[in-house]
């Protein structure tokens, strides 16, 4: 095989690669977090944010696969052209792995908040639930 080093050749190979990966994982019936613990037990994330998010698209695709219809769209949730008040809904043409997609990067994003020492400036809800002393 000849190498080509044209670096979208080469994004393609590492994506098919991942997804590869990944069929090897059966997450048919399992919760997402769940899923996704089995996942990242047996994988690490590389360092950049980007490639995490790609990492996870792949991952929350997989994860679609082996459950279908959990979180597909019904034709009656999509907007209509000229639907107006219509904010944050799915538009046709997006992929029912979005909400997953969403939900298992949240989760990614929060245990590295709650677990990483080098992580500055935790998230919080409202400023007083992040203070040391106890609730009265």
């Amino acid at each position: 095989m000849i190498f080509n080093s044209d670096p979208d050749s080469a994004e393609e190979f590492y994506a098919q690669a991942l997804a590869a990966y990944l069929r090897l994982f059966p997450f048919e019936s399992l919760a997402l977090d769940i899923a996704l613990r089995l996942f990242l037990c047996s994988s690490s994330l590389p360092p950049e944010t980007q490639q995490i998010d790609r990492v996870m698209e792949a991952f929350a695709r997989r994860w679609c696969e082996c459950n279908p219809e959990l979180f597909a769209v019904s034709s009656n949730d999509v907007p209509k052209d000229g639907d107006e008040g219509v904010t944050n809904v799915r538009k046709q043409n997006s992929e029912e792995s979005d909400i997953p997609y969403v939900l298992a990067f949240s989760m990614v994003m929060l245990n590295t908040d709650a677990f990483n020492p080098n992580a500055k400036g935790k998230m919080c809800v409202p400023p007083s639930s992040c203070s040391s002393s106890p609730p009265r």
